[in-house]
């Protein structure tokens, strides 16, 4: 495993212990304004991989382009038996590559 691959691993094991501990909307709101990122789904448990960018530079030290991110997050998410989906801009649905993905935490 590479640096990248497990700083990004330990990042969204850092999300998903947070998101579960979160008990009432007061600590949901909290939770997102300390990692500057929406939680939503459910059980507001699903991020997108463009606001976890951000995160990663300023948290995690990690500089990574959006093109790194979304080539080793499919490789992360299933080391995490974490379910992730590709999306796509409607104005670019014919490129095969995917503009972001959810990734469900739990």
């Amino acid at each position: 495993m590479n640096k990248t691959f497990e700083i990004i691993a330990t990042a969204l094991i850092e999300l998903k212990q947070a998101s579960k501990s979160a008990n009432n909307e007061n600590e949901f709101k909290s939770l997102m304004k300390k990692y500057n990122m929406m939680f939503l789904g459910e059980h507001l448990n699903v991020i997108y991989t463009h606001e976890l960018l951000p995160l990663l530079t300023s948290t995690f030290n990690l500089v990574i382009s959006n093109d790194e991110l979304l080539a080793v997050i499919p490789a992360v998410c299933e080391s995490l038996n974490m379910k992730y989906e590709a999306l796509k801009l409607r104005s670019d649905i014919d490129n095969p590559k995917p503009h972001s993905f959810a990734i469900t935490l739990y």
